[in-house]
């Protein structure tokens, strides 16, 4: 299988709406690898590894959200692999 890396920004109502609890658990369900965490500009920072299919997949709902939130824009980045060994939420 062939394992790519993103760099998402997700913005809009983001924050304090249990997007980074959601996110964490879609990844985890996808079998996907790396980071979530809230940023000062009230954005959310994902890195995330994994197949092509389970990333479309997890892009669809990082889109979707949670029922309180509200993504506006969603700015992807590929980049290079970090082998990251497991999908966590950082503070």
């Amino acid at each position: 299988m062939s394992m790519r890396h993103f760099k998402i920004k997700v913005e809009g109502v983001v924050q304090g709406v249990g997007f980074r609890a959601n996110t964490l658990m879609v990844a985890r369900q996808l079998g996907l690898f790396g980071t979530v965490e809230n940023k000062e500009d009230g954005s959310v920072y994902i890195e995330v590894e994994g197949g092509v299919e389970e990333l479309e997949k997890f892009l669809v709902q990082v889109k979707k959200g949670t029922s309180r939130s509200q993504v506006s824009q969603l700015s992807i980045e590929e980049g290079p692999l970090n082998h990251f060994m497991n999908f966590s939420i950082q503070y």
